[in-house]
This record gives structure tokens, sequence and C-alpha cells, in this order.
């Protein structure tokens, strides 16, 4: 992914960038605290906007409107854990 050379938002679609993350990771699977942390760690923008909740709004309303993200729900109240569709 070519990252951009100032603290520009990337140029790819959230939902793309999300996918990454999660494809990217051990397990390939991540909590939404873990997807943040990604986008933060691996582009300048997310860590420039970190307080401002817009952007991990978006990122939760990616994950539960796009239907290549499935939540693996966690027992004794945990929350879930997001994958890639098969």
């Amino acid at each position: 992914v070519p990252l951009p050379a100032d603290d520009s938002k990337p140029d790819l679609p959230l939902r793309l960038l999300i996918a990454l993350a999660i494809y990217g990771s051990p397990s390939k699977a991540l909590t939404l605290g873990q997807i943040y942390d990604a986008l933060i760690s691996q582009f300048s923008w997310f860590r420039t906007h970190n307080k401002e909740g817009t952007w991990k709004s978006s990122v939760r309303h990616s994950l539960s409107r796009n239907g290549e993200f499935m939540n693996l729900k966690q027992s004794r109240g945990r929350r879930g854990i997001w994958t890639l569709m098969a």
C-alpha cells in the first residue's frame, strides 16, 4: 500500500484499509481497538486525527455494513473479534 508522502488522508477506501489491517495481523482477526491501533500505527493521518471520533465512527460503520467483515462473538461479555469472510 503506498503511504501518503505527507500527513494527508490515505487515498484508499476505508474498508480496504480495514481489510489490510485484519489480513496483516498474525491471527487474521482483530478487535475494534486493534483495528484502530493498526490504522494509527500505519498512517500518520490517523495518528494526527486520533482524538477525533469521526473516522472511528466510520470504521465501526464500515465493519457493520460491509459483508466482507464478520464479527466473531466472544463469550463472557467480551467484545467481538473482526475477521474477513472466507
